[in-house]
């Protein structure tokens, strides 16, 4: 999502040079052994990656299992 709103607000401008995004997970201290700030809830995490996912093929939507 925070690269789709990235490049919307690119969208937006004139012109764009450069653009940062920062996000949760990268800690300013990383701590072993992940290094990484889990800032988000693990368990909806695993929910949008499990049963069925909705994709556009052919000019048709199907459903698919995520994995």
């Amino acid at each position: 999502m925070g690269a789709t709103l990235a490049c919307y607000g690119m969208e937006k401008l004139n012109s764009t040079a450069e653009f940062y995004i920062w996000e949760g997970g990268s800690p300013q201290n990383p701590r072993p052994p992940f290094n990484y700030l889990l800032a988000f809830n693990f368990d909806g995490l695993i929910n949008e990656y499990s049963g069925k996912a909705v994709f556009l093929r052919g000019g048709e939507i199907i459903e698919l299992m995520s994995f």
